[in-house]
């Protein structure tokens, strides 16, 4: 069906359509023209709604008499009922709104009506069924419901006519209201004469012309709103408009207190429905306490009510607060004939007051115990108001007595106040600023500020507001820190960092200047012995002392700094030769020297000093440290307690140690270290029993270093540690490969360093590299000097005693050469001395070196000690030790230090029972001396 009806083959001309679709464009336009010239008033979209369904029903109407098909033709009848059942409440609605009538409950039951007429004329054929075939095309044919449908079309029809009967009467003669009611009401009349088209639904081939009334109320309809619109602006009109428009409930009220009258915001706000209240007693909506009776005769004695809050009740019992203002109605005689009351919702404002109350508490709680200081005071510095903790931060004891003071006192610098006022000017506030206060008591203060300023008001001042948060603790700790980290904590001198940073500044204002300046270094003579004796404490306090001194011995632009546990440096600034500096060390030396009184003891200590200058012995502040420092040392050497100037010798000298230390680091991480082997042989069989492993470094451009070159240096930068490991491991790891090929009864000797025996890991360092190269212990003798036992003879006895524990054999090197104590050398648990090379070199021609070796000899027998001789290059010399009972000796005689691939071919080369007092050579003799 649908494809018929919107198929054009099941259309054809029809002239008689033609009138009804003009009608339906006209009443199109005539809607829209009432929508435009009356602005969307209620009255103009009734008005549309009307034309639209006239629209729907011409047009629906001139496509039926179009059809060729009946049933295309049924289906446009009965859309066309979409409109026409509902023209007639259409028209009662327009009626209504237009005339103001009270009776639009009716328009109601209108639309419930014109709906279930539609309904049923869409959904069966109770209404319209089938069509009538006319001359000028198809037709609706009436049901059955054609006659209810008809008296409800023609009731509806004349209760609009009597609505607009009535207000015309009721209008003022000759006014506009009046001219356009009787407009409206002709053309209403005109336009029920279409109502002639009914007659054709019944059979009767009248042909249909009502088209043509409701073209001609369209012309009176269309002059009617051009020449007098369809509202008219009456003072009734108006005040109507503003009750419906007022946000505020307004209740209209006779004198016996009756409601006649409420807006819709009354009606909204108590919970009432519309016309609900009409009748009822005002009492239904005030309180019982409210007292309206009376309240409602004073008014109607014409005493107004202004604002006077009141308690209402809506619907469902809650109580409304409402500001209540009441007015008499008065009639033509003035008398009183009712009220007017205006009940003004005041829970928000109520609500909002509340609200601000417990802000401003909330804000003047915050403003008073706040901890932060939160002030107010004027451009020009005086303090308008301010909390407590602001008071104390300036040293009031109450904020009372802060107020009225200025500002301008407590500022720690009154320019740093002109430049943060600048800076609010200019960026609208501060945030987190530091400034710097001064107390009342004189004491400095430091806050961290958060203000603005505010602009002038009704006096005209311009405000500045704020918090500020004391950081007083927090600078000072910050202070000290920062003091700490470039002073000593002991003596309270700078440092070594805050030294070098005084030094670099010196440095650019002599360049500027054209000025010369001076760095002495200090190291106190022998301090370490105060330590060991009076302990740390006494040493202290004797550094502070010597600080203080040093202070007073230089100008108060010259800079005196702690570097290290017993080193102090000077910079003496405007020092333009050496003589001026060597005056002021001098001058430091002897203050130095005079005797100090340390926890009741009197203490004599002297100083060494290096002195560089610039710009003769450095332009910059490292190179005049260190040659300042290679200065001191050389004060030391020459004898303590002096002062010596840099010279170009001392400078060449630090530059190639500098050059051996990188060069040594690198043959530890190169691998550029070797082993060499002296052998050691009995001295009554001949046979060689052990080697003593020595130390030689393979320089890629120097070629082989002796060991006394950088031994020393290795000791300074504590290399000393990683390469005797080396030596150790390689030591043992060669004893086994050895002990593998048959050389069982052949011992390795290893020399320790006195910085090795010193530390507390050596044991377990022994016994690692023991488990891991699976050395017989038996198989490893380990030396020490006479010097290094010494140092700490109580632990030295500790550690070997551990080392013989493990099997080791213990060997005391360069024997003689030492300070040792007999008691301690009885303690020590060793098994043989070694004779140093420099007494065994004297024994052919001195006295004075046969009988110390003499003596050694016969100390070691009498401590069952075995003895060892070094150096022996003669056969002289051997024949000696052999006579006085030395066990063993080793040196050029019998061969010089070999490397590990020659020492078994040694050991099978040399004769067995070579007897100790042979003359000639040995095997391996001849050449230099190469040393150790």
């Amino acid at each position: 069906m649908l494809v018929a009806v919107f198929d054009p083959a099941s259309y054809s001309w029809n002239f008689f359509a033609l009138p009804l679709l003009v009608t339906a464009a006209a009443m199109f336009l005539v809607g829209a023209m009432v929508m435009v010239r009356e602005r969307g008033s209620r009255e103009a979209w009734q008005f549309a709604f009307l034309a639209a369904t006239i629209c729907i029903w011409l047009s629906c109407f001139s496509l039926m008499y179009v059809a060729k098909d009946a049933r295309v033709a049924l289906a446009w009848a009965k859309s066309a009922y979409l409109g026409i059942t509902f023209i007639p409440t259409a028209l009662y609605q327009f009626t209504v709104i237009v005339t103001r009538s009270p009776r639009a409950r009716l328009a109601w039951a209108g639309w419930a009506a014109s709906a279930l007429f539609f309904a049923v004329a869409a959904s069966s054929g109770a209404l319209l069924r089938d069509l009538y075939h006319y001359w000028w095309g198809y037709y609706p044919h009436f049901r059955w419901l054609g006659a209810p449908f008809l008296a409800f079309f023609f009731a509806m029809l004349a209760l609009s006519l009597r609505e607009l009967w009535l207000d015309h009467r009721r209008a003022a003669p000759g006014s506009v209201h009046a001219v356009r009611t009787r407009l409206l009401l002709a053309g209403f009349v005109i336009a029920y004469l279409g109502s002639c088209d009914y007659v054709a639904a019944y059979g009767l081939p009248l042909y249909p012309f009502g088209y043509l009334p409701v073209f001609v109320f369209i012309v009176v309809v269309a002059q009617t709103i051009r020449r007098h619109h369809l509202v008219d602006l009456t003072p009734a009109f108006a005040a109507e408009q503003i009750l419906a428009t007022v946000a505020d409930p307004v209740i209209v009220c006779d004198r016996d207190g009756r409601i006649r009258f409420v807006n819709d915001a009354a009606a909204s706000v108590f919970g009432y429905a519309a016309g609900e209240l009409a009748g009822a007693p005002i009492e239904l909506l005030a309180a019982p306490s409210a007292g309206m009776a009376d309240r409602l005769r004073a008014a109607a004695a014409a005493e107004p009510v202004r604002e006077e809050e009141m308690v209402f009740r809506t619907r469902d019992g809650e109580l409304v607060d409402v500001g209540l203002s009441l007015s008499p109605l008065l009639d033509e005689r003035r008398a009183a004939v009712g009220a007017v009351l205006i009940a003004r919702d005041v829970r928000a404002r109520k609500r909002a007051e509340a609200a601000l109350r417990e802000s401003e508490e909330r804000y003047r709680t915050l403003f008073e115990r706040n901890q932060a200081g939160v002030f107010r005071t004027s451009i020009a510095g005086a303090i308008l108001d301010c909390n407590d903790s602001f008071a104390r931060i300036l040293g009031f004891a109450a904020r009372a007595d802060c107020i009225g003071k200025s500002m301008l006192h407590h500022y720690k610098d009154l320019w740093q106040r002109t430049a943060l006022l600048q800076k609010m000017r200019a960026q609208g506030g501060l945030a987190d600023e530091e400034v710097g206060l001064v107390r009342i008591d004189g004491a400095p203060a430091w806050v961290l500020a958060n203000a603005m300023l505010r602009e002038p008001k009704g006096d005209g001042i311009e405000v500045l507001e704020g918090t500020v948060i004391d950081i007083t603790q927090r600078k000072n700790a910050e202070r000290q820190i920062v003091h700490q980290a470039y002073h000593d904590a002991l003596t309270g001198l700078p440092n070594r960092m805050l030294f070098y940073d005084r030094l670099t500044q010196a440095l650019s204002l002599a360049r500027r200047d054209e000025r010369g300046l001076a760095v002495l270094f200090l190291d106190l003579d022998q301090f370490k012995l105060v330590n060991d004796t009076l302990g740390h404490a006494a040493g202290d306090r004797l550094l502070v002392e010597i600080a203080r001194r040093l202070q007073n011995s230089v100008r108060d632009s010259d800079t005196v700094a702690r570097v290290g546990g017993d080193e102090f440096t000077l910079l003496l600034r405007n020092i333009d030769d050496g003589a001026d500096a060597a005056r002021a060390a001098q001058k430091v030396l002897e203050a130095v020297a005079r005797p100090a009184e340390i926890d009741g003891q009197r203490l004599y200590l002297t100083t060494s000093i290096g002195i560089s200058t610039y710009p003769a012995d450095g332009e910059e502040a490292e190179a005049l440290l260190t040659n300042a420092d290679i200065a001191m040392y050389r004060a030391k050497e020459l004898g303590r307690s002096r002062y010596q100037l840099c010279t170009p010798a001392m400078n060449a000298k630090s530059v190639a140690r500098l050059t051996l230390e990188r060069d040594l680091r690198l043959a530890v991480e190169r691998g550029e270290l070797a082993l060499l082997y002296q052998p050691q042989v009995r001295i009554a069989s001949g046979r060689t029993v052990g080697v003593e492993a020595l130390l030689r470094w393979n320089h890629p451009e120097r070629g082989l270093v002796r060991p006394a070159e950088f031994i020393g240096v290795a000791e300074e930068t504590r290399l000393i540690l990683p390469i005797g490991e080396w030596v150790l491991r390689t030591a043992c790891e060669q004893a086994r490969a050895w002990h593998r090929d048959g050389r069982s009864d052949l011992r390795v000797a290893v020399n320790l360093s006195a910085l090795q025996f010193q530390q507390r890991s050596l044991v377990a360092v022994v016994q690692e590299i023991l488990d891991d190269t699976g050395v017989d212990p038996d198989w490893l003798v380990l030396e020490i000097t006479e010097s290094a036992a010494m140092h700490d003879a109580e632990l030295t006895v500790e550690v070997l005693a551990m080392l013989r524990a493990m099997g080791l054999r213990i060997a005391i090197d360069d024997f003689g050469t030492g300070h040792a104590s007999l008691s301690y050398l009885r303690q020590f648990p060793i098994d043989t001395l070694k004779i140093d090379r420099g007494f065994v070199s004297d024994l052919e021609t001195s006295r004075e070196g046969s009988a110390i070796v003499n003596a050694i000899i016969g100390l070691a027998h009498g401590l069952d000690l075995e003895v060892v001789a070094e150096g022996v290059e003669t056969e002289g010399q051997l024949r000696f030790l052999a006579e006085r009972g030395c066990e063993e000796y080793q040196g050029f005689l019998i061969s010089q230090a070999l490397s590990a691939v020659e020492v078994p071919e040694f050991v099978e080369r040399l004769p067995r029972g070579r007897a100790a007092a042979a003359g000639g050579r040995g095997i391996a003799g001849g050449g230099a001396p190469a040393g150790r």
